[in-house]
């Protein structure tokens, strides 16, 4: 037992204590808060108070007053307490002497340090300190109080606040709250009457020796009919005025001092006025910035909430799909290509438009074979933009395309004769020295090409490897791969027999080098695979297979 230095003192002046007046012994089952029962010793003239919190949550366990979400720094925040007291319901007196209560904290506490203050001089200075730990078993605290101050009393309060808890979720555990005194007759009490039932009373006096009922044995009350206004009323500043304050700004009293004042501490982020208790939050399953209102949940902290990806946007008609919201642009695709006319459209869920699309970029709805996806005719010198890019007949060059029908394929100038292209000559019928390959790097010179023999340490790159040697993968092209049908419009096959088994990987590029399909392949015998390429604009790709020996490489025309 830890008994205060002033109890020694008292005990060796033979001083000893009076009656136990009341019991706190919280015997129950797991309840919140767990009052069964509250009190289990009574004196006979007086009465106590339930025992009660402020600030803080109640922790379902058994056999304890238990309490969460307490003060975690050394600031001592006075809004945050446990109480409980007794009073005179007959023309008897109370005289305290001491109080005796169990403790501890729970795992994650730390080492708090409770205070006991009383109403005596309106919880303003501590009667005693202690500090709390996690021992297994409840410590205890006696603390005698000092007569002068706390005899013939008709009413007394004591509050227990903590600082330094370890953490907010840790709990603190009260049991066995005893009050030692005594009751003294001293005749009848002046009681006020108090209309709201607050605790505080107003006007003159009743001298009784019990409370008649609805009267208080104090006339402080600033406001009769209003029980949320008294001397004990905390106020709590709103600067966002949300209607609900902030549990680290507040006052005490009749008034308040602050700008926007509320009697509540509820408010999440004081800062925010979309954020507190109220807040309604929307399911946005698929992240596109609007809620669903038929799912939604309400609270202040995001972390506690069970919906997907909550958001405080309702209005979604359809939250399964991230294209379709009250902001979506629809456009007129009245040539019914897939692309819309970005100068006629509509902005919400559905559209009253005659053909909506979701895609614009049309720069001509009138023609279906104008648009984004369509392949631009640069050697037919038609004068239209064909893919909407801007730009009309690009790369036209008059004196390679001659306007005859087009056999649809590309061509790459063969200037040295080496069999390998190099500049892409037009999609026009061939003028005779073109080739389907454009891996030449040097078509000024018949010795460089892709294959050719590679002269050592001469400056030169003769098999346009990239480098004035032999790397260490071997090259192969147009050699391993048959491709077919090659041109082709939509899918086409591969095939080979001579690719090295193993793990390889097959890329196909366009002409600009944009990859647009690639795969991990596995082969054990003959290869042969269909290529989805359906999506492919109109153009010349290349096909690149490669494993740890060799790189592959043909290439295919998209009609």
């Amino acid at each position: 037992m830890k008994i205060t230095t002033t109890f020694l003192a008292l005990m060796s002046f033979g001083i000893s204590f009076s009656q136990l007046l009341g019991v706190y012994e919280f015997t129950g089952a797991g309840s919140c808060p767990n009052q069964n029962p509250n009190v289990t010793v009574q004196p006979s003239n007086s009465e106590f108070y339930s025992f009660s919190m402020q600030n803080v949550f109640c922790v379902s366990t058994q056999n304890v007053f238990n309490t969460k979400s307490w003060n975690t720094s050394a600031i001592f925040n006075s809004s945050e307490f446990l109480q409980f007291g007794v009073r005179t319901i007959s023309c008897d007196r109370l005289t305290i002497d001491s109080i005796i209560f169990d403790y501890r904290n729970t795992a994650t506490g730390g080492s708090p340090t409770w205070y006991l203050r009383s109403s005596i001089d309106n919880y303003s200075s501590d009667l005693a300190t202690g500090v709390s730990s996690t021992v297994t078993g409840m410590l205890r605290d006696t603390i005698v109080l000092d007569p002068s101050s706390f005899s013939l009393l008709a009413d007394v309060k004591f509050r227990i606040y903590l600082t330094s808890m370890g953490s907010a979720g840790a709990a603190f555990r009260v049991d066995n709250v005893k009050v030692y005194g005594k009751e003294t007759f001293v005749g009848t009490v002046d009681y006020y009457l108090d209309n709201d039932g607050d605790g505080y009373g107003t006007g003159d006096p009743f001298p009784s020796c019990t409370n008649p009922g609805g009267y208080s044995l104090n006339n402080l009350d600033c406001d009769d009919n209003n029980a949320a206004i008294n001397p004990g009323t905390f106020w709590y500043q709103d600067n966002d005025g949300d209607g609900f304050g902030n549990d680290l700004a507040f006052e005490m009293g009749c008034t308040s001092t602050f700008a926007n004042p509320v009697t509540n501490s509820d408010d999440c982020d004081d800062s925010n006025p979309s954020l507190n208790p109220n807040t309604i939050w929307y399911q946005d399953l698929d992240n596109d910035g609007f809620g669903d209102d038929n799912i939604t949940e309400t609270g202040c902290d995001i972390a506690d909430l069970s919906i997907i990806n909550p958001i405080l946007i309702g209005g979604d008609c359809n939250d399964n799909d991230h294209r379709i919201h009250p902001n979506t642009i629809w456009y007129e695709d009245a040539d019914s290509d897939g692309f819309g006319d970005p100068f006629l459209t509509e902005t919400g869920c559905v559209s009253n438009l005659e053909n909506p699309v979701l895609i614009d970029g049309d720069c001509n709805d009138d023609d279906a074979y104008i648009n984004p996806n369509q392949y631009e005719d640069v050697c037919d010198n038609d004068g239209v933009d064909n893919n909407c890019d801007g730009s009309i007949d690009e790369n036209y060059d008059y004196y390679a395309c001659t306007g005859e029908p087009l056999p649809h394929d590309y061509y790459y100038a063969d200037v040295d004769g080496d069999g390998f292209g190099g500049e892409l000559i037009c999609y026009c019928p061939d003028p005779g020295y073109g080739v389907f390959d454009s891996e030449d790097c040097d078509d000024n010179n018949p010795n460089i090409y892709p294959g050719a023999p590679e002269i050592l340490n001469n400056g030169i790159d003769e098999n346009c490897d990239g480098v004035d040697g032999y790397l260490s993968i071997s090259e192969i092209t147009n050699t391993s791969l048959k491709l077919y049908p090659n041109p082709g419009t939509e899918n086409f096959f591969i095939a080979s027999s001579s690719l090295a088994l193993g793990e390889n990987y097959l890329r196909i590029t366009d002409i600009n080098g944009k990859l647009v399909f690639e795969s991990k392949l596995n082969i054990t015998e003959s290869y042969f695979m269909e290529i989805p390429s359906a999506t492919f604009l109109k153009g010349v790709y290349q096909i690149e297979i490669q494993n740890a020996s060799q790189i592959v490489r043909a290439n295919w025309v998209k009609l």
